[in-house]
């Protein structure tokens, strides 16, 4: 019996969707909104939720983002191992997640808040921080930064 072992490789990939320019800095919880809102689509939005992770360089500039999890209408299961993974391999300084509530609340749930401080505690441990954590809604975003809850 052949005992294997796999090689894991991190692969960039392009986006047609999303291409911040090497200048775009995020400095607040407004430039972040406004970079995080740009992931979710109108339809997405209204329909299911998805959760994002947006890796940042020391310069706060975005070096890529990954779509964590695809839920149902009223939840999204988020693996921290699987957000920490992405983190390290991309070299990332810091964080910013973002999940939609298709009910249009804006209120997180407890376990909005739960997995905020999951993530940033493990993220702590390769002193990477989470800067902030964006609920989407179609007519809203809600920052736990802004709101004291980070």
């Amino acid at each position: 019996m052949k005992n294997y072992c796999f090689e894991l490789s991190l692969r960039y990939k392009t986006s047609r969707r999303i291409a911040p320019s090497s200048e775009e800095i995020i400095t607040n919880p407004a430039s972040a909104k406004k970079f995080v809102s740009r992931l979710f689509s109108r339809e997405v939005v209204e329909h299911h939720e998805e959760f994002y992770l947006i890796a940042l360089s020391r310069s706060n500039t975005p070096i890529g983002y990954t779509k964590l999890s695809v839920g149902g209408t009223s939840a999204s299961i988020v693996d921290i191992r699987i957000a920490m993974q992405y983190l390290i391999l991309s070299n990332a300084s810091g964080f910013i997640i973002a999940h939609n509530h298709p009910s249009c609340n804006l209120k997180p749930s407890n376990e909005d808040i739960h997995i905020t401080k999951k993530l940033s505690e493990a993220a702590k441990m390769f002193d990477i921080t989470l800067y902030d954590h964006f609920i989407i809604t179609r007519f809203d975003v809600f920052s736990f930064c802004e709101n004291g809850l980070l």
